[in-house]
């Protein structure tokens, strides 16, 4: 790809990130080919999308859920689904068999811009995306006809120093096109007053969060907590959404409720066999380790997560003291490109309440998505018929 005439593109869409990358040392990463996915699949996707957003709206899979949560930020019902959900997928025989589900989803604006450098389908989505902004400030004010957020956040921990720090700048381009006044911050850095509102640190009171921080409870910011729980703020997404389609003990949960919900029946086929480590089945599952992948249960982005093949005595007990999940193995699918060289493949999808946006795919090889084999990167997906 040529990233000269791909930088010109950002100069003219995204002005921010073009700036970003005239001083910094970040180059975007992008497959060269795009990747094949049928029709058919991506059907089935769309059923598991729907599926699940229609289950987690059930009264009674809240109420189940409700009875264990061991947070109260998860126990806070909201009007408000969450933005730029992902859901992310391997194919087994043609079958898309569901991973995991992601809030807090990074690269949509990325794999975006590869499309429309491309001038590939999907050039609604960045119209549907910022439909889902304003659906989710319109639910938050109760449908009531409001102007727009006098201040937008984008919130991550050192946002500057991520990985995504580029995507966060075309996100602050994304917003401006929309008029909403929109600011990069540090997530300690708000203060909140004893109403609840919070403020960023130049005392601009903050009406609309996009969160991207991994601290999915807020757990280790309680000026966020306090701020959700009343209501200060809207924010999206969310700990509520979090826990009801995207902590990872949910995949457990799934996969063994035997309530003949049809939602749960539309989805069981496209579940790897997913369930909790603790003491009473440790011994054979690490007889039985090869079978698997070992994910902590709030994890992210591919960290604290082991194939069950290198997995290490001493790893597989701190695995056990902490809430793990343990799944069986789906392999990627394997991607030829025109030299004949091979690169694993997963898919994801990006969904607001029950519509796929966008797709995206990732070409890697080694065991994780991150991108260190030069020609590895992020893919467009070719629906074939």
């Amino acid at each position: 790809m040529d990233i000269s005439s791909y930088k010109r593109f950002l100069k003219k869409e995204y002005p921010s990130a073009y700036e970003f990358l005239k001083h910094n040392p970040y180059s975007p990463v992008f497959f060269s080919e795009p990747v094949a996915l049928s029709f058919i699949a991506f059907q089935q996707m769309k059923t598991i999308v729907q599926s699940l957003f229609q289950l987690k709206k059930k009264e009674e899979y809240q109420t189940r859920l409700s009875a264990k949560a061991t947070y109260e930020t998860a126990l806070k019902k909201q009007k408000q689904d969450s933005v730029l959900m992902a859901y992310d997928f391997h194919l087994k025989e043609g079958m898309p068999q569901l991973i995991e589900v992601n809030t807090n989803a990074s690269s949509f604006l990325l794999s975006n811009s590869l499309y429309q450098f491309k001038n590939w389908p999907y050039q609604t989505a960045l119209k549907d995306l910022k439909k889902s902004f304003q659906s989710e400030w319109d639910k938050f004010n109760a449908g009531s006809a409001v102007s727009p957020p006098k201040k937008t956040v984008l919130i991550d921990e050192d946002p500057f120093n991520q990985k995504q720090a580029i995507e966060f700048l075309m996100y602050k381009d994304l917003f401006q096109s929309m008029n909403w006044p929109f600011e990069i911050c540090d997530a300690q850095s708000l203060q909140i007053d004893e109403e609840g509102f919070l403020y960023t640190s130049q005392g601009d009171k903050i009406d609309f969060i996009y969160n991207r921080s991994t601290d999915f409870y807020f757990k280790n910011h309680p000026h966020l907590a306090k701020a959700y729980e009343q209501r200060a703020c809207a924010i999206s997404p969310h700990p509520r959404e979090y826990y009801l389609l995207a902590d990872k003990s949910r995949l457990h949960d799934w996969h063994f409720q035997r309530e003949e919900w049809p939602e749960l029946q539309n989805i069981k086929s496209h579940l790897p066999f997913s369930k909790i480590l603790n003491s009473e089945n440790k011994d054979q599952i690490w007889k039985d380790r090869k079978k698997y992948f070992f994910k902590i249960c709030q994890g992210y982005g591919g960290k604290q997560v082991y194939r069950g093949s290198s997995v290490s005595r001493p790893k597989f007990e701190d695995l056990c003291k902490w809430q793990s999940l343990v799944q069986a193995y789906i392999p990627p699918s394997v991607t030829e490109d025109s030299n004949g060289e091979k690169w694993k493949t997963d898919f994801r999808a990006y969904v607001y309440e029950d519509q796929i946006q966008q797709l995206g795919a990732r070409c890697y090889q080694g065991q994780v998505t991150n991108f260190k084999k030069e020609g590895s990167g992020f893919a467009m997906v070719d629906l074939e018929k």
